[in-house]
């Protein structure tokens, strides 16, 4: 069996859960991130995210 080995595509906020992919453009993916408020780092923000697959950059949509 082959081995595979997987790197870190981007560095996100948070924790992020519920990841999909966007309807009819596969270069960007959808997810949540939240965090314990009481643990947060400064500067980051639950909500909803939008990646771009190609760039790895995150844009804050809610």
């Amino acid at each position: 069996m082959a081995r595979i080995d997987a790197e870190t595509l981007v560095d996100v906020p948070l924790m992020a859960w519920g990841i999909h992919e966007a309807p009819g453009n596969l270069s960007y993916v959808y997810f949540c991130a939240s965090g314990s408020y009481k643990n947060r780092p400064p500067g980051e923000v639950a909500g909803l995210y939008r990646l771009e697959i190609s760039t790895h950059s995150i844009e804050l949509l809610v």
